[in-house]
Parts: C-alpha cells; structure tokens; sequence
C-alpha cells in the first residue's frame, strides 16, 4: 500500500511510524545490531529500538558489530548463533531458544514455586488445551479427565481472568483481562492491561489497551519473580503475557515473547505509544549500551521456588 494511502487511512499508526523513521536520520549511527537467523522487520520492537538508539540491523556479522542478537520468530530457534562477531560483542537472547510451552512451565515453576499444568488423564473438571508451539492462539476449554493426551498439546489449569468493568465502567460484553510486561536485559519498562471479549479469550486480538508502571499491576515479589522468570528462560528482550487468577489473586506467566511486536496494535499512535518505546530505548541504552554489567547478572542464580502470597488484583 502506497504511504499516502496509509496517511489517510491510518493516520494515527503512519504518524507513529514516521517518527521512528525521522528519529534515524537525525541519530548518527552507533554501529550494527547483527541479527540471526532472522532480521526484525518494521513491526518488531527489536526495530523500534534500533532506531531509537541508532543501530543498524543487520543479518551477518560485521567489522562494525555493536550488538549480535538470535532473533527467530519461532518456537525453536532452528541453529546455533555465529561465532565470528568481534570479541566481547553482547549477543541478546543467546540463551532464549525454547519459548515452547513446556520449557514456559519448567521456567515458572522454578521462579514461582508453582505451575499451570494438569494431567490431563486425571485432571478432573475444566482445563485448558493448547498446542505446545508458541504463537497458535489455538487453546480451548475442556472438562476432564480424558482418555489420553493429544500429541504436541499441552494442558494446564483454567486461570479465570475476567473482569466486569473498567476503572468503575460497567463492561456491556463479558471480558477477559491480560496483561504483558516488557523486559529489557534485567528490567520490566512497562506493563500493559489489554482487554477483550470472553469469547475470544485465546485469539491475539484487544478491544483495547492501556500501559502501565509494573507497580500498578504487580507487587515488588511479582516483579521480581517475573524477572527470574525472564532470566531462567534466557529472555534478554522481549515481552511476557501474564494473567491473574480471581479466586487466588496468583499471577502466571503463561508465553514468553522473544520476537513481539510491542505495543498493542490498539495503542500504536504517536502520542500513546512514543513514550512508551523510548522508555524500552532507555533502558535497552542502560543494559546493552553503557559499558556497565547487565542488571539482571544477579538473577542468573536458580531462583528458590517458593508460593507467592496472594497480592492484589
């Protein structure tokens, strides 16, 4: 689509978008973000970043290497990072090469002291089947226990997280409540509430959304748990859905994100959605960028599995 037809038919996303675009030509370049095996492309926040920070992205290694990153939008990364970046270059997400839902659970467990999945052969009552891929969108609710097993599924506790208003609005259609939190290096810059229809529950689809301070949505041993989380399953950049149970008031990190697009397709806008991508390139400038060692170098250490208290909805 010709850019003047998006100007007038997506003002408020081309306008966002522009932005990046004029902010690279102004930014004098820092050197390559060298990405394999895949290069991160306009809707990807590893893109927005590069340019906020004055980075070249590119797909092999170079002389001009600042940054190397594994970058695959897939549930396995398919090879092996090149060893032939300059000595001492950061490679992000060099351990992140698992985001399947089995590795999710082994990764929440050890950060939270409990876990989502059920057996299905036994589970009695509502669980949740889904494909054990990242990115499906596939789950569906079913009554056990059953026979056997689908193969390449997976299945876990029904989380119910609906919600019935907003902010003292009455909601007119059930509505389920998700929430994300970007992770940069050893920090979460933000999180997001995204709203939608019950009844599409497990589709990547929001009605709307809103960001937010991770203290609004978490408690500080949230936050903190959310982290090792992060580090357990090598999640250097990228985004975490969580949801919050009703009745337990438990959080649960149910997807890790190493290729998201960020934010919200319902907040892409100029006003909205800047500040909230040159809050990531602050801190992306913190952790990969200073020279200084990375913030969460700490929380490499296997974290104790403990249970979470119940924290506020």
């Amino acid at each position: 689509m010709p850019v003047w037809i998006k100007a007038i038919t997506q003002p408020r996303k081309t306008a966002f978008y522009g932005r990046f675009y004029v902010h690279a030509r102004r930014t004098p370049s820092r050197g390559d973000w060298c990405c394999w095996p895949e290069v991160p492309g306009r809707p990807y926040l590893a893109w927005k970043i590069a340019r906020l920070c004055g980075l070249r992205l590119v797909g092999r290694p170079t002389e001009n290497a600042r940054l190397g990153s594994v970058f695959c939008d897939a549930t396995h990364v398919p090879s092996p990072p090149p060893s032939s970046l300059p000595s001492g270059v950061a490679i992000i997400n060099e351990r992140c090469l698992d985001i399947s839902k089995e590795r999710v659970e082994l990764a929440h467990r050890r950060a939270f002291g409990y876990g989502m999945a059920v057996d299905p052969t036994t589970h009695s009552g509502p669980m949740v089947a889904k494909s054990d891929a990242n990115a499906a969108h596939d789950g569906r609710v079913i009554i056990g226990p059953i026979e056997r097993a689908e193969p390449g599924y997976v299945y876990q506790i029904e989380i119910d997280n609906r919600v019935d208003n907003i902010r003292g609005r009455r909601l007119p259609v059930p509505t389920v409540l998700d929430m994300r939190v970007t992770i940069v290096g050893g920090e979460i810059t933000g999180a997001y509430r995204k709203y939608r229809a019950a009844g599409k529950r497990f589709l990547n689809t929001n009605d709307r959304a809103s960001f937010h301070e991770p203290g609004e949505l978490f408690s500080a041993l949230e936050v903190e748990r959310l982290i090792a989380f992060a580090s357990d399953i090598g999640l250097d950049l990228g985004e975490i859905d969580v949801l919050r149970d009703n009745a337990s008031g438990r959080i649960y990190a149910i997807d890790a994100n190493n290729t998201p697009h960020s934010p919200p397709g319902v907040l892409e806008g100029p006003l909205a959605a800047w500040p909230i991508m040159t809050a990531a390139a602050r801190a992306f400038e913190r952790q990969f960028l200073s020279g200084r060692p990375r913030a969460d170098r700490a929380s490499m250490v296997e974290p104790k599995a403990q249970p979470l208290p119940t924290s506020r909805a």
